[in-house]
């Protein structure tokens, strides 16, 4: 098993878009549990799926390491806006890719 950044993006944003809903048709307790829920995936995306090494989001497999690949998948979290501003501008390891490639 592995698990994606891209998939707790998915979890994240489809639970606050589905509390903004909640609220516009009245369903305010629900609104509530949507909110609290995103933001515990979101919680939950930083806490275990940050690779730091890296400086960046990575796949992990299910024996607790990290693939050392980066992916599209990586850049999910920044692209959504769910990455702190300091994990969102921290992929270092990317700008060394791109320089050894030079």
């Amino acid at each position: 098993m592995i698990v994606l950044p891209g998939g707790g993006i998915f979890f994240w944003w489809q639970a606050g878009a589905l509390a903004e809903l909640a609220e516009i048709v009245g369903r305010s307790d629900d609104a509530r549990m949507l909110r609290k829920r995103s933001a515990d995936d979101r919680a939950a995306i930083d806490a275990h799926l940050w690779n730091a090494p890296l400086s960046t989001y990575s796949n992990r497999f299910s024996n607790g390491t990290f693939s050392t690949r980066i992916s599209p998948t990586s850049f999910y979290p920044m692209l959504a806006g769910a990455a702190t501003p300091e994990r969102a501008a921290a992929p270092t390891s990317l700008r060394g890719m791109a320089g050894a490639a030079a």
